[in-house]
C-alpha cells in the first residue's frame, strides 16, 4: 500500500514539474482566450444555421446540428490542450530515474485511455451529425419556399459576429500552434510496441495530422461561411452542408485508424499485479 501511495507521489510530482517548466517557457506569450469564451462565440456563429432553418427544419435537428458541433470543438480542444500534452509529459519521465517503471508505465496509460476515450467521444457526435446533416439536407427540396429572411438585423449582429469570429480565430490559431507539439507516435513508442504493428505507429501520425486538418476545414471554412448567406441562398446552404458533411466522413476515417494502434499501446502500458 505505501509503495503504491508512494508510486502516485512519483508520478504527480513529474507531471507537476512538467507544468511548470511548460509554464515557464510560455511566459512571454500571450495570455491565451479562454476555452468557454471561444465555445459561447462557436454558439454565437452557429445561431445562423438555427436562423435559416426556423420553421422550416424540426427544431430538434437544428438544436443537434449545432450541439454536436459544439461537442466537436470541446473534444478536439480538450484533446489538444490537455490530453496531447500531458502524453508528452507521461513519456519524458521515462527518461527521468527518478520515477519508478511501474509509475511510468500507469502515467503514459492514463493518458492513452484519455485520449481513446476522447476520440470515442469525438466518433459519436460526428455520427450524430452525420445523420441530422442529411436530415437537414432533406428540408430543403421540401421547404423551398418557406426559405426565412435573413439580414444584418438578425440576432446575430454583424459586430457581435465579427468579435465571434475574431476569438474562435485566435483558439483555432492556437490548435494550429499546439498541432506542431504533439508527440510523434512513432518515435515515441516504436521500441515498445510489436514488430509486426510498428507500420500502425505511421499510420497512427499520418491519421492525426488528417483528422486535425479535417477540423480546421469544419471550424475555420465551413462555419465561417454560414454567416454570409443570404435570403433563399438554399444551394449555397446545401453547398455548405455537403462540405461538412464530407469533413465529417473524413475525420471518422481517421479515428477508425487511431483505434487500433491506440488500443495495441494501452495493452501494452497496462499496469497488471
Amino acid at each position: 500500500m505505501n509503495g503504491q501511495k508512494l508510486e502516485q507521489e512519483v508520478v504527480q510530482s513529474l507531471l507537476t514539474r512538467g507544468d511548470s517548466q511548460q509554464q515557464e517557457a510560455s511566459v512571454e506569450q500571450p495570455t491565451p482566450l479562454t476555452h468557454e469564451s471561444a465555445e459561447d462565440s462557436l454558439q454565437l456563429l452557429l445561431e445562423r444555421f438555427t436562423e435559416y432553418f426556423r420553421g422550416r427544419a424540426e427544431r430538434d435537428d437544428s438544436e443537434t446540428l449545432t450541439f454536436c458541433l459544439r461537442q466537436l470543438y470541446s473534444c478536439i480542444t480538450t484533446l489538444l490542450q490537455q490530453t496531447l500534452p500531458s502524453l508528452t509529459r507521461a513519456t519524458m519521465t521515462q527518461r527521468q530515474p527518478v520515477a519508478s517503471a511501474l509509475a511510468r508505465r500507469h502515467a503514459v496509460w492514463v493518458q492513452l485511455q484519455a485520449m481513446l476515450l476522447l476520440l470515442e467521444r469525438v466518433e459519436s457526435h460526428s455520427h450524430l451529425l452525420l445523420s441530422t446533416t442529411t436530415s437537414v439536407l432533406g428540408v430543403l427540396d421540401t421547404t423551398e419556399d418557406a426559405a426565412p429572411v435573413l439580414n444584418a438585423a438578425s440576432s446575430v449582429g454583424t459586430e457581435a459576429w465579427q468579435r465571434a469570429y475574431e476569438v474562435l480565430s485566435a483558439s483555432l490559431r492556437a490548435w494550429q500552434g499546439q498541432q506542431k507539439t504533439i508527440l510523434c507516435f512513432h518515435t515515441t513508442f516504436v521500441s515498445v510496441i510489436d514488430p509486426a504493428a510498428v507500420a500502425l505507429l505511421t499510420q497512427m501520425d499520418s491519421a492525426l495530422t488528417l483528422f486535425f486538418d479535417c477540423a480546421n476545414a469544419i471550424f475555420d471554412d465551413i462555419i465561417p461561411d454560414v454567416q454570409f448567406v443570404a435570403q433563399g441562398d438554399d444551394e449555397i446552404v446545401a453547398t455548405l452542408l455537403f462540405d461538412l458533411m464530407q469533413q465529417n466522413d473524413l475525420l471518422l476515417m481517421q479515428i477508425g485508424k487511431l483505434v487500433e494502434p491506440l488500443q495495441q499501446l494501452i495493452k501494452h502500458y497496462v499496469v497488471t499485479e
